[in-house]
């Protein structure tokens, strides 16, 4: 199994008035930083399609998973990831009909911290009423367990502007349309607690205080969308993960 190592910096200005609430532990920064000969014109980490990658991205003594799959049919074959893959994109255009090619790029259209960051696809098959056996979308410590204090999150541009502006799959949002972003920690097997992260209206990094998990040995992410239907949530899944605080 490979793994892409990256880079952890000591300090993120997005967190230095959040470190002043959180009076337990000195906390620890995790931001992300490339070498971006590893990454396409589009920004896209060129193994994200690579299912030999799986498991792959590292940093700060954790491991944000990913799961990349191969199909074939009718003789071709179809590429699809879920999970987090790592991007060095600064791109915050409207690619309207082109998303497929250009999903890599936050609504900032600049890292938190470091010189890129985590696009999350979340898998809108799994289910929101149980724990997954295995979530599509999680973070866990490298050795023994972890405490996440915040994290720094934005929308991905792909997310926002279909939320603007609907397409094939998607409505417009309105008045009363949402998007939500929960955060669920888990020791031992049992959930430790829920953050729900409101991103509707999400167009800058916002930071988002997790501390109530507590120590966990995985923590994971669900979305869900007032945008649904037969198949599950019709908003595109993603979201961006820019950087995390951990109490040591």
């Amino acid at each position: 199994m490979k793994k892409f190592l990256l880079g952890c910096l000591a300090a993120l200005s997005l967190f230095t008035s959040c470190e002043r609430d959180i009076q337990k532990d000195p906390l620890k920064t995790v931001s992300f930083t490339f070498d971006k000969t590893h990454f396409s014109a589009t920004g896209e980490w060129k193994n994200t399609f690579d299912p030999a990658y799986d498991n792959s991205v590292t940093a700060g003594g954790l491991t944000f998973h990913r799961k990349a799959s191969a199909t074939e049919w009718g003789g071709v074959t179809y590429y699809s990831w879920k999970g987090f893959t790592p991007s060095v994109s600064t791109d915050d255009k409207n690619h309207a009909g082109e998303w497929i090619k250009y999903q890599w790029g936050a609504i900032t259209g600049y890292p938190a911290g470091g010189n890129g960051y985590l696009i999350a696809c979340w898998d809108t098959q799994e289910p929101l009423s149980a724990m997954p056996q295995t979530p599509s979308v999680y973070v866990s410590a490298e050795k023994g367990t972890f405490r996440p204090a915040r994290l720094a999150i934005t929308n991905a541009a792909y997310t926002w502007y279909v939320m603007q502006n609907g397409d094939d799959f998607c409505r417009k949002f309105g008045a009363n349309d949402w998007l939500k972003l929960y955060i669920k920690g888990v020791k031992n097997g049992l959930e430790t607690g829920c953050v729900t992260v409101d991103m509707t209206s999400v167009k800058d990094w916002i930071s988002v205080d997790t501390s109530i998990l507590g120590e966990v040995d995985f923590m994971y992410f669900q979305m869900e969308s007032s945008d649904s239907g037969q198949w599950g949530m019709n908003t595109p899944a993603y979201f961006v993960l820019g950087a995390l605080l951990l109490q040591r």
